[in-house]
């Protein structure tokens, strides 16, 4: 059985104008739609599990429960939409359950990118949106906003933006701002910004935020968005944050720090190289100052305190590089003082599996 049928305004109080045959026009794109397949110029497949309901004078087509609606390179899914022919335009919201509670919420996907959203107008031969709450996902960065307004499908514009790298719909921790600039597979670009706990505003303020998303981009440079953690042993920390430097085409360089309340801390600079066809590689060296436990607890063993130096190396060569020679290094050294032990003797320590190769033919 199909659940889907057009109610149609019967035609016969009318006088045949051009108004009508326009009307008419507009009930057989809305019928050849779930076959249309050329264009941009609108959608190419209207489906809905209960009705499917076009009104001739306004040219309008409203869709109720479970809707699809496909255009060229994207999907619109939600409990309720209306389509626009003559604007060529489309509304999208959820629908209100028996106990008032939204449920089948919009979303929209373009380009292989989710957006979760409260309510969207989209203009398909503009790709231009106005949408009310999103959330979706930038690279390793998560981002919700209360408007937004996508001006492209490469460009969108958000108000009370939040962006984070905590995966959970109400976020543990994320960089607050009023307003953003979202260049998707890019950067994002905020104005002054301040971090949030659980909700909580922190006096952790930054006059401008500048986040790459696609660091394989020498172009690209900014803030790396740091995650949260919470140790049993350290506290409450922030981690992985800091800031990359594309340097040529050949060389970028991350520079990340860690930092935990109870005084735990770490930095780390890490460089990246690759020349085509010959060799590539990473250098990365890292101090970390470790704080296990409580100062309290020093006289019962449960406290100590720990540095840390490493050099970490790994350069692979290319098998089109030379015919006969061949150059690989994965080396691994450490320097490890633990001051618990009121020691000055520093152990410089190769960990298995470090190799170098150089094996000529």
């Amino acid at each position: 059985m199909n659940k889907r049928f057009i109610v149609l305004e019967t035609l016969a109080n009318y006088i045949p104008t051009v108004s009508h045959f326009r009307s008419i026009a507009l009930l057989f794109l809305t019928i050849c739609a779930t076959v249309r397949g050329t264009a941009q110029e609108g959608p190419i497949h209207l489906t809905a599990k209960d009705t499917v309901r076009t009104d001739l004078p306004t040219g309008t087509t409203e869709l109720v429960n479970e809707v699809e609606i496909l255009f060229e390179g994207a999907r619109l899914t939600a409990g309720y939409a209306k389509v626009y022919w003559e604007e060529q335009r489309v509304e999208a919201r959820g629908l209100r359950n028996a106990n008032g509670q939204m449920e089948q919420l919009p979303v929209f996907e373009d380009d292989g990118r989710t957006y979760y959203l409260e309510q969207i107008s989209y203009n398909w031969a503009s790709q231009k949106a106005k949408i009310r709450s999103v959330l979706t996902q930038e690279g390793q960065n998560f981002l919700n906003g209360e408007e937004v307004k996508m001006v492209d499908s490469n460009t969108i514009f958000m108000a009370g933006t939040g962006f984070t790298t905590c995966s959970h719909a109400e976020p543990h921790f994320q960089i607050k701002t009023g307003k953003s600039k979202v260049q998707i597979g890019e950067r994002i670009i905020s104005g002054p910004a301040h971090l949030e706990f659980f909700g909580i505003p922190t006096p952790l303020v930054i006059p401008y935020g500048y986040f790459p998303i696609n660091i394989k981009k020498p172009s690209i440079s900014g803030l790396l968005m740091p995650s949260y953690q919470n140790s049993p042993t350290q506290g409450l920390g922030i981690v992985n944050g800091g800031w990359y430097f594309p340097i040529n085409d050949f060389w970028d360089l991350s520079l990340r720090g860690d930092l935990y309340l109870r005084g735990s801390w770490s930095t780390t600079a890490s460089a990246n190289y690759k020349m085509r066809y010959k060799y590539s590689g990473n250098l990365a060296l890292n101090y970390r100052f470790v704080k296990n436990g409580l100062k309290i607890y020093e006289p019962f063993g449960l406290y100590s305190t720990t540095r840390n130096f490493s050099i970490k190396w790994r350069h692979n060569q290319d098998p089109k590089a030379h015919p006969t020679r061949k150059f690989n290094a994965n080396v691994n050294l450490q320097n490890h003082r633990k001051l618990l032990c009121q020691s000055i003797r520093q152990k410089l320590r190769i960990l298995p599996g470090s190799t170098v190769e150089y094996p000529v033919a």
